[in-house]
C-alpha cells in the first residue's frame, strides 16, 4: 500500500526539512511515483554538486537521505560513473523496502547546496536556467525597504515603495536561508532578517 504525499502550500525551507518529509514517505520515495508539480517534493528543486564546483539540481523527489548522507537519482550521463549501488541497498536496510529505479538512472552521493526561494536575479533569463534561481546557501547583495511595502511575491519582481519618493531602502550582503513564521526566505542581518519579499534588488555574490 503506498502512502499518499500530504499536500502543503508551505515550501520545504531546509535540508533538515527535507530531510523529515523524505523519512515520512519512504514509501512514496521506493516506488517513484510522486512527480505530480502540485505535491510538497515536486515543488521542491534542490541544488547538488557530485564534483567541487559543478552544480546539478533534481526535483525532491528525486532524492533521499541515509543518515547524514544525501543520495540523488538522476539520469545526467556525466554522473554515471559515480554511481552508487551501495546506496540503493542501504536504502532498503533502511526502510525494508526496494527503491524502484529504472532504465538509465543511476544513484549518486551528493553534497546537499540549497533550496530553490522562488525568486529570480534576472527577468531576461529563462524559467529552466536554473543557474538564475535564488537559492539558501547564496551569498547575496540585497536592497530591502522596511515600511509602506508593496511585497514581492517571487520570481523575478520586487518589493516597491508606497512612498513618494520612493523609500531608497538599505543594503545588507548574507547568506539566503529558509525562516520560520509568515516568510519563507531571508537573510540574517545583524539581530533580524531581511526578507526576500522585502528586498527591491537581489545581486549574487556567490555560492557556499
Amino acid at each position: 500500500m503506498t502512502i499518499l504525499m500530504q499536500n502543503t502550500s508551505l515550501p520545504i525551507r531546509s535540508r533538515d526539512e527535507l530531510r523529515h518529509v523524505l523519512e515520512e514517505n519512504a514509501a512514496d520515495m521506493a516506488d517513484r511515483q510522486v512527480s505530480r508539480r502540485s505535491d510538497t517534493l515536486g515543488k521542491c528543486l534542490v541544488r547538488y554538486s557530485v564534483e567541487p564546483d559543478i552544480y546539478y539540481y533534481a526535483k525532491g523527489y528525486d532524492i533521499f537521505f541515509i543518515n547524514d548522507q544525501m543520495y540523488v537519482v538522476t539520469r545526467h550521463r556525466r554522473l554515471k560513473k559515480f554511481h552508487d549501488a551501495d546506496g540503493v541497498y542501504k536504502f532498503r536496510q533502511k526502510y525494508g523496502i526496494e527503491l524502484r529505479i529504472h532504465v538509465g538512472e543511476h544513484v549518486v552521493k551528493a553534497l546537499f547546496k540549497g533550496i530553490d526561494t522562488g525568486f529570480r536575479y534576472n527577468p531576461h533569463c529563462r524559467t529552466l536556467d536554473y543557474a538564475n534561481h535564488v537559492f539558501t546557501y547564496d551569498v547575496v547583495n540585497a536592497q530591502y525597504i522596511t515600511r509602506d511595502i508593496e511585497i514581492s511575491k517571487g520570481g523575478s519582481r520586487r518589493a516597491t515603495s508606497r512612498r513618494v519618493p520612493p523609500d531608497r531602502g538599505m543594503s545588507v550582503i548574507g547568506i539566503v536561508q529558509g525562516c520560520g513564521g509568515e516568510h519563507d526566505f531571508g537573510i540574517p542581518a545583524d539581530e533580524r532578517i531581511v526578507f526576500l519579499e522585502h528586498c527591491t534588488r537581489l545581486t549574487k555574490v556567490g555560492t557556499t
